[in-house]
């Protein structure tokens, strides 16, 4: 007879199909267009926005995207407004002088 401490010791379930695609979705979301978002249910477009955020992975060129997305969904759109978000400032150029080199020894 096995003790119940054999039993919780039981593998845990694998992830599902579903859930191994939404975090390839997730992990590559930066290579995909407005248009490839905005072609997906407006659910899973919420949600993928959301998982963006919990990553913290959240740049320009995603927020452009999701942007872009949002012309047509309503709740993307209300739910980047509800984060007030403001634009970076612009660079400013580049510094370092060139007759310096590239590793002076006082940098």
């Amino acid at each position: 007879r096995r003790s119940s401490r054999a039993r919780s010791g039981a593998m845990p379930t694998p992830p599902s199909l579903q859930a191994l695609s939404f975090d390839a979705l997730l992990a590559n979301v930066s290579s995909m267009t407005g248009e490839h978002v905005s072609a997906l249910p407006e659910h899973v477009q919420l949600e993928l926005f959301e998982g963006v955020l919990a990553r913290g992975a959240l740049n320009e060129t995603v927020l452009g995207i999701f942007q872009e997305a949002a012309r047509k969904c309503a709740p993307l759109a209300a739910r980047i407004r509800s984060l007030n978000l403001k634009p970076l400032p612009p660079r400013p150029p580049a510094t370092r002088n060139r007759w310096l080199g590239d590793n002076p020894s006082w940098y």
